[in-house]
């Protein structure tokens, strides 16, 4: 049988019961540390990639409506040409069709102004050098809408690497 010096020797080397609670106490808060700075870096990168979304997307709509913007400059351009072209090839047509009032309109004969409209294309076509035309096929024939077409067609190839869904709203670039 043990001696009780020897059992005294033994029970001060063992921890206590209330050693044991301390210590496992520590270690869970030492566990409940680490999950909470896995939990606050998971939250904050998260937040970070929320916050880079939506600048992001907000980038894209900004780009969205710069490209939108220039197109509508650059059909601008493009509609005056082939509208003087049109007053001088047929200036009825041409004038009722751009009429505000409601009997001039009433009095356009859609087949001509349609004609009118194929025969200042092609008459354009073969008097101005096509300056640009866009991946859609739309031709330019002025130096500004030219121009103007590029750029928006940069902006839209932008976009269509950095954003996820561009919008085509818009005229043809």
């Amino acid at each position: 049988m043990r001696s009780s010096g020897v059992i005294q020797q033994e029970s001060s080397t063992l921890p206590s019961r209330l050693e044991v609670q301390r210590l496992a106490a520590m270690e869970l808060d030492r566990d409940l540390i680490a999950m909470y700075t896995s939990v606050r870096a998971t939250l904050l990168l998260g937040l970070a990639l929320l916050s880079q979304a939506a600048a992001r997307a907000l980038d894209c709509q900004a780009l969205n409506d710069q490209r939108d913007q220039l197109v509508r400059r650059a059909m601008k351009d493009e509609v005056v040409v082939l509208h003087e072209l049109r007053l001088k090839l047929c200036p009825q047509q041409e004038a009722s069709a751009t009429a505000e009032d409601s009997a001039s309109e009433s009095q356009l004969d859609f087949g001509a102004y349609i004609r009118c409209r194929q025969q200042a294309e092609v008459q354009l076509q073969n008097t101005k050098p096509v300056l640009y035309t866009n991946p859609s096929g739309f031709r330019w024939f002025t130096p500004q809408g030219a121009r103007l077409a590029r750029e928006a067609d940069a902006l839209l190839r932008e976009m269509q690497q950095h954003c996820a869904a561009p919008s085509p709203a818009g005229p043809p670039p």
